[in-house]
């Protein structure tokens, strides 16, 4: 698996232990939150262009769970001492938003990059090192969640192999 980029502007001096434990954790959070706003600005940007009232109200419940799922990692971040980075202004769908299986597609990497953030997030706790269950905890959790919503788009669009081997890859 190839990690995110974490040479962006991320805050973390502040959320570093003398001994830079924290670092790691820092830097991974910031990649999972920098997943979550991608996710809140594209879902309703393309959940207008879904054609079925299920889907229309899967991408609602997955902005919603992106949106808390962002601002508890700010919280976090906070709590760690490091600033949160912002959204970007704008993020770019893979393929212009014409149909709705282009909707369903970006659905679709939005979530395989919320699991590759929680992927990164959980070697970050093991390199680490110390009392990090709680991250590995979390991350895992985050995993499995993006995993299963991104099962979900990935099924609409080939049924053939809704599932891949490692989620967030």
């Amino acid at each position: 698996m190839t990690a995110p980029d974490s040479s962006g502007p991320s805050s973390t001096a502040g959320g570093a232990d003398p001994n830079g434990a924290a670092q790691p954790v820092v830097a991974a959070l910031q990649q999972v939150l920098l997943a979550h706003h991608a996710a809140v600005f594209g879902y309703p940007a393309l959940g207008v262009h879904l054609d079925q009232d299920a889907e229309i109200a899967h991408a609602r419940a997955d902005e919603a769970a992106h949106r808390l799922s962002r601002d508890a990692i700010i919280d976090q971040l906070l709590a760690l001492g490091a600033t949160a980075d912002a959204a970007q202004a704008d993020y770019a769908p893979p393929a212009p938003l014409t149909t709705a299986s282009a909707a369903r597609g970006w659905a679709l990497e939005l979530e395989e990059r919320t699991a590759a953030g929680y992927r990164f997030l959980l070697l970050a706790g093991v390199q680490a090192g110390g009392s990090q269950q709680p991250i590995r905890t979390q991350a895992m959790t985050g995993l499995t969640g993006a995993a299963g919503t991104a099962l979900y788009w990935r099924r609409l669009l080939h049924p053939q192999r809704p599932t891949v081997p490692f989620p967030g890859t």
